[in-house]
Parts: C-alpha cells; structure tokens; sequence
C-alpha cells in the first residue's frame, strides 16, 4: 500500500515508493498536479504500466491492464493514501485515472 500522506506526517510505509519523494517534499500534497501524480504513482503500482502511459484518459481495465481484484486493491490504496472513503457505487463509477483524480480532488479533507 502506498501511504504518502502519512509519510509526510512522519509515519512511514514500508511500501513508500522511492519515486514519490518528488512529489511530496516540500509541495503542498493537496494541488492538483500533485494529487493527479500521486494518483498515478498508485496506478502503476496495481497496473505495472509505465508512468509516461498512465495519462487521464487512460481507462484502468481496458488500456493499462488491471483486473478487479486490481481495481480494488487501488479503490482502497487511493483511500488509504488520501485519507477519504469511496463507496461502492463511486468505486465502480472511476473507470479511467482522470476518474480517480477527480474523484480524489473532490473528496479530500480538508
């Protein structure tokens, strides 16, 4: 699982991956191309798609090769990361990552 918000916190996750660390630093985790980032950092982590591909219209199933158990392990690491819940009938609505950044920017805490 991927918990970004939480390392910033000083809690780390033994899954934080290395790559993160340059959207997070300094930045305010909560701007958009920083969250939409962070969203594909977590795509790739349940698709094995490359960075450059994961673009928002790219569809999670279809294009960048999730199944649903994939689908839902990145529903609830996207959870998890952010700090929100998504329920099972917004869940099935987030079919490509502008999905799950929109999703994400409109649900953040605050």
């Amino acid at each position: 699982m991927i918990s970004l918000l939480a390392s910033t916190e000083g809690r780390t996750s033994s899954a934080y991956p290395a790559e993160a660390a340059q959207f997070v630093g300094q930045r305010a985790i909560n701007s958009v191309p920083h969250v939409c980032d962070i969203v594909k950092l977590v795509v790739k982590d349940h698709s094995g798609a490359d960075f450059e591909s994961i673009t928002p219209e790219a569809r999670l199933i279809e294009d960048l090769g999730m199944d649903y158990l994939d689908h839902i392990e990145f529903i609830m690491d996207l959870e998890d990361t952010f700090f929100i819940e998504i329920p099972d009938e917004e869940a099935e609505k987030i079919v490509t990552v502008g999905d799950a950044c929109d999703y994400v920017i409109e649900n953040l805490p605050d």
